[in-house]
C-alpha cells in the first residue's frame, strides 16, 4: 500500500470511551478538567490524530499515540498555560510521547539467538570461558580442606 493511498484514506473518529472521559468522566488525577479546556482539548483532537499518523505511519499505532497524548493532557490540565495555543502545547506531549515509545522500543528489543550466534560467529570472537569448567573448578576447591 502506498504512502499517497495512505493518507487520502479518511481518519475513524476517536473512540466512544475517549470522548465520554473528555466529556463528563474524572480526570486521571480525580481533579476534573474545566469545561472550556475540555471542549477545547475536543476541538484539537482531529489534527493531533493526523499529527499521530505522520509521526508513526501507522493507525493502531497512531490511536495509541492520541490516547496516551489525551491521558497526559488530562492528568496534566493545570499546568496549561491559557496564554499559549492548546493545539501547540498538546502536539508537543504527542511529540515527547512519540519519542518515550521509540526509546522504550529501543530498550527493549527482542534478539534472536539463532541470529545472535550467528553474528557471533561472523565475528570470530572468543565464545568466552566455559562454563562447565567453571562449575567443576567450584566443586574442586570445595573438596579441599582449608589447609
Amino acid at each position: 500500500m502506498s504512502l499517497a493511498a495512505t493518507a487520502v484514506r479518511p481518519l475513524s473518529p476517536p473512540s466512544a470511551e475517549v470522548l465520554i472521559r473528555l466529556g463528563s468522566g474524572p480526570a486521571p488525577t480525580d481533579v476534573q478538567a474545566d469545561d472550556v479546556f475540555r471542549h477545547q482539548l475536543l476541538a484539537v483532537i482531529p489534527r493531533l490524530r493526523r499529527y499521530a499518523r505522520s509521526l508513526v505511519f501507522d493507525n493502531p499505532a497512531a490511536d495509541d499515540l492520541v490516547q496516551t497524548t489525551l491521558e497526559r493532557a488530562l492528568a496534566h490540565w493545570h499546568q496549561f498555560d491559557q496564554r499559549r495555543d492548546l493545539l501547540v502545547w498538546v502536539l508537543s506531549i504527542a511529540h515527547n510521547a512519540h519519542l518515550d515509545q521509540r526509546r522504550r522500543d529501543a530498550r527493549l528489543q527482542v534478539v534472536d539467538p539463532e541470529r545472535a550466534s550467528a553474528d557471533q560467529d561472523a565475528q570470530g570472537g572468543d565464545p568466552g570461558v566455559d562454563v562447565g569448567l567453571r562449575i567443576d573448578l567450584v566443586h574442586a576447591l570445595a573438596r579441599l580442606t582449608p589447609e
